[in-house]
């Protein structure tokens, strides 16, 4: 199931919020507030009504975009269809340079044999230079 990641600074960091406040925030319903209380959501304390501090808010919904973040390594490029980074099939990529310091990367996926790409810098280019062989191409290539 698709879970819908909410704005992590959203809450004002010195209010404080009830399950309604919340709910009504995150445009949510009340059921999906005991659910992230269930996931690590922390109350002020434990009475009734249960209250929660704005930053406690912000915390947890900025861990959770932390939790489903894919880093890519040195030589990797994310493959949407896949999920994850991938080192490009065969150890070469084409590089299509788009200004004197960007450009993007293209390669084929080793596990779904689909087309990857990535925009890349200078520094993150050297980096897919050494690991591997680099085709760069022209706007005569394309």
């Amino acid at each position: 199931m698709h879970r819908h990641l909410q704005n992590p600074r959203i809450a004002k960091i010195h209010r404080c919020y009830d399950v309604v406040d919340v709910q009504r925030l995150y445009d949510c319903h009340r059921n999906t507030v005991y659910n992230w209380i269930d996931n690590g959501l922390r109350p002020i304390d434990d009475r009734y009504p249960i209250l929660f501090h704005g930053s406690s808010l912000n915390e947890f919904h900025s861990r959770r975009h932390k939790s489903g973040k894919r880093p890519c390594g040195p030589g990797e490029v994310y493959c949407v269809v896949c999920r994850t980074p991938q080192s490009p099939a065969g150890g070469a990529v084409d590089y299509d340079p788009l200004t004197t310091k960007t450009g993007t990367i293209t390669a084929i996926c080793p596990t779904c044999d689909r087309l990857i790409q990535q925009r890349v810098g200078n520094q993150r280019l050297a980096e897919f230079q050494v690991r591997m062989a680099v085709n760069f191409r022209t706007k005569k290539d394309a």
